[in-house]
């Protein structure tokens, strides 16, 4: 895989968006400019979001050296002054770029759209940039998480930083990565648009510069009518024109103006209805938001419902009714949310809502960020759907609630207040996530009562990072007390429920994991589909760029790959941000040919790639050990403690980020995914292991007596018998979480002792216990590359079918290494005294 670099021309061009297919080519071909960087140097494509503001690949932004460049704009030619913003959201790679300085105001500047919303796949998309000004059509073929992957479109040169757009002209994704060919191309995605609004409140630039006009947009222009033509202008694809027809779900962006009052006397059907601060939309009649491009219903003034009216629609998927500022009153109406509807209510602080309802019934997600929902009668809300988010509900009369309560949850570790009583039924579901960050409302979610407090229906606790031991309030009530118990309690294995008068706590102690198990013990079986193992991010586990590590384990990889026998890559082990895979080990898959069953390790950033990759297969369903060091200056992979492969180009060389490590895949993509193997022995390192220590280790369990124990970041014997709780064997306490994985008897050959030979041609070990028996290895015949024997204290994992074991507390093993039939060895001697 390759970064998208060109040697000397920086294209940035700007675009009005218009919603027909066919115009968007034309727009983008007139909208065009180009920027030179002299006297040479890397260059990409930018695009204009704003007055004298660009966007484009932060890596595009990284490389531009020089304070000015030469832009030619609309027959517009001149140097100008620019400054970088990199606004970064978990290693996403898209910056801003403002141009300054008096000749930055020759030119004019159209702003293009970003996306509020998602497309489906497969959707056609758009693109134009690169040192030939190229136009591309092509297909989103796949959407993960904040990647997207293209099919049609050519990563021609120049290209990194081009916007990916609908067929309105709206972008929705950077150009970041190519594939290693011309076809295929990977996209950031920009369609999370609360992080680019926070971007552009950060360079204190107005979020109106995103919201350019597009094709059959409608505003309105009067008090008046939603049925009257009059009130609303229509925009033609050049200037707003009176409308010839009132507006409806069929047209775009529908937009209540500042100023303007709007009543509806007969049903309306809308979607992407926007009511600005100081407009007003009258509701008399029913009014029903369908689910479409953007957000759905955008409240930033007021909307009045009167009685026997409602405001519904089956919103699905990306689909929201946004109340982010000013008022909601129902007068005499009921509120009802439907069942996959959501009412986001958003601000940035506590921003002072007015909600005024007859009753609230919500059967979908009434999702609160960081904001104060009040009422100022008495009603009743009647929750059989999801309340989630962190703020304060305050009503008069009752909350009953038989769904679900989510303080925080999926948004932000916070705090859910509830000014009033009952909110518990019997089949109603509380969900509770615990990180590491410490503290009621930022450690924890948090559910505030105002009231008494009857306990009854599911608590859900999570732990989504490792926090320390100790206990943890997730309820508090004031004015009141808390009576009864949760009906069904599902927690992490080591916490405690304890239930108080005014508060209900969680406490995390120490897991009994039970005697540690002699030898390989047990292992864990990942199915390469549905299983995961999930180890927690934790700052040790993530290393800068000049930092040294080590990562092993043993594996055991059959030859086929299914379900996905046809990845290019197949992840083992994985700490993936935003689809950026900071570090991963994985395996070639079948497009490689005759390379495909080698393992390797790549390392990535918005920077570039590092990797390096063995030279022996390793998908013989034959254990192995397999260890990757980074030095500083190089990475270095090791197979059964050989060292095979080893690189000095590190274009790429943090790990850093804040996800977890995932065993099993979670890139799931036509390029990358998931791996069918047993593992076991999973240990990370913060040095970069020598070639001596590396073949000390192979075959030998970590004690705390080591050397190089204070080294040891993490260690992972996966000795587990059952339970989805993996445990760290360091002082860190990083637990991990098995996922469905199953686990078994361990074939690995791992001791307490071992002992090596990768010199001598007549490979020889030896191996004495306490109590003085010696165990001696020799093999003069097959060639191996190496040999390792091994001694544990105690007796094998089974010991089925063994005959005369009596009291026998140890055993010893043998791992001959590069040697494709093992049964043609000839062992000279085995000595046993």
């Amino acid at each position: 895989m390759n970064r998208i670099y060109t040697i000397i021309l920086l294209f940035i061009f700007q675009f009005l968006a218009y919603s027909a297919i066919g115009q968007t080519e034309q727009q983008l071909i007139q909208s065009v400019g180009i920027a030179v960087n002299p006297p040479s140097g890397p260059s990409g494509t930018v695009f204009v979001v704003g007055d004298k503001l660009l966007m484009t690949a932060l890596h595009v932004a990284n490389a531009m050296t020089n304070t000015t460049f030469t832009l030619s704009l609309n027959g517009v030619t001149a140097d100008v002054e620019f400054e970088v913003f990199s606004i970064q959201f978990d290693g996403s790679d898209w910056a801003f770029i403002r141009l300054l300085g008096a000749n930055a105001n020759l030119f004019t500047f159209t702003p293009l759209n970003i996306a509020g919303y998602n497309l489906t796949v497969p959707s056609n998309v758009f693109t134009l940039g690169g040192l030939q000004l190229d136009y591309a059509e092509g297909t989103l073929v796949d959407d993960q998480n904040n990647f997207l992957i293209t099919s049609g479109i050519d990563c021609f040169p120049g290209a990194s930083g081009s916007p990916l757009v609908d067929d309105g002209g709206n972008v929705i994704g950077i150009l970041s990565l190519n594939f290693g060919n011309d076809d295929d191309c990977g996209w950031i995605n920009l369609t999370d648009y609360s992080a680019i609004l926070t971007g552009f409140e950060d360079l204190n630039v107005l979020p109106v510069y995103i919201q350019t006009n597009i094709l059959n947009d409608y505003r309105s222009i009067s008090n008046g009518l939603w049925s009257v033509p009059g009130t609303w202008e229509r925009f033609d694809g050049t200037d707003f024109i009176p409308a010839a027809a009132p507006p409806s779900s069929l047209d775009n962006r529908i937009t209540i103006s500042s100023g303007t009052e709007v009543t509806i006397n007969s049903p309306v059907t809308a979607d992407q209805l926007t009511i600005q601060e100081e407009a007003v939309l009258i509701q008399n009649s029913g009014l029903n938001i369908v689910n479409g491009n953007g957000d759905d219903l955008i409240i930033n003034g007021t909307i009045n419902i009167n009685s026997s009216c409602s405001l519904s629609g089956a919103i699905k998927d990306n689909g929201l009714i946004n109340w982010m500022s000013g008022n909601i009153s129902f007068n005499g109406a009921n509120l009802n949310i439907s069942e996959f509807g959501i009412l986001k209510i958003s601000g940035s602080g506590n921003m002072d809502n007015t909600l005024m309802s007859n009753n609230i019934f919500c059967t979908g997600t009434l999702q609160i960020e960081n904001s104060i929902i009040a009422s100022t009668i008495d009603i009743t809300f009647i929750n059989t759907g999801t309340i989630k988010g962190s703020g304060t509900i305050d009503f008069t009369n009752d909350f009953l609630n038989n769904g679900t309560i989510s303080p925080g949850f999926n948004i932000d570790i916070n705090t859910l207040d509830f000014k009033s009583t009952s909110i518990f039924l019997g089949s109603n579901i509380l969900q509770i996530e615990i990180d590491n960050n410490g503290g009621p409302g930022i450690g924890n979610d948090l559910l505030k009562i105002t009231g008494d407090l009857d306990l009854d229906g599911q608590l859900m606790i999570s732990e989504i990072n490792t926090v320390p031991f100790g206990i943890y309030t997730i309820i508090e009530v004031t004015g009141g007390t808390i009576n009864g118990n949760f009906s069904n309690v599902t927690m992490p294995l080591g916490y405690t429920l304890i239930i108080n008068g005014d508060n209900v706590q969680i406490e995390k102690g120490e897991i009994d994991f039970g005697p540690e198990k002699p030898g390989s013990g047990k292992s864990i079986v990942l199915d390469g589909s549905s299983s995961v193992m999930i180890i927690p991010h934790e700052p040790n586990i993530s290393f800068a760029p000049t930092e040294p590590f080590t990562i092993e384990m043993w594996v055991k990889i059959p030859p086929t790959q299914q379900p996905n026998s046809d990845k290019v890559y197949h992840l083992l082990a994985s700490k993936i941000s935003n689809n950026v895979i900071n570090y991963s080990i994985l395996m070639l898959g079948t497009p490689f040919d005759s390379d495909a069953g080698k393992i390797g390790f790549l390392q990535q950033n918005v920077d570039g790639f590092a990797s390096v990759v063995s030279t022996s297969k390793v998908n013989d369903n034959k254990p192995h050990h397999i260890s990757f060091q980074y030095s500083g200056s190089s990475l270095r992979c090791y197979i059964d403690g050989i060292l095979e492969a080893e690189s000095t180009e590190i274009n790429a060389t943090s790990t850093q980020n804040t996800n977890p490590i995932i065993f099993g895949g979670v890139l799931e993509n036509e390029f990358f995914g998931n791996c069918k193997y047993e593992l076991d022995e999973f240990r990370i390192w913060n040095i970069a292991l020598s070639d001596q220590q590396v073949k000390e280790r192979v075959c030998k369990k970590i004690k705390e007596t080591d050397l190089l124990i204070d080294n040891l970041q993490a260690y992972y014997k996966l000795d587990e018998d059952s339970g989805s709780i993996i445990k760290d064997y360091t002082t860190h306490n990083n637990f991990g979480n098995n996922f469905g994985a199953n686990r078994k008897n361990s074939v690995f050959p791992i001791g307490d002792e071992s002992a090596f030979d990768y010199i001598n041609t007549t490979k020889t070990t030896s191996i004495s216990h306490p109590n003085g028996d010696n165990f001696t290895v020799e093999i003069s015949s097959g060639d191996p590359s190496g040999l390792q024997s091994y001694m544990v204290h105690g007796q094998p994992n089974s010991i089925d079918g063994i005959q005369g074991l009596g009291g026998n507390d140890k055993y010893f093993g043998v791992f001959v290494i590069g040697v494709t039939v093992h049964n043609t060895l000839q062992i000279i001697s085995i000595t046993q005294i």
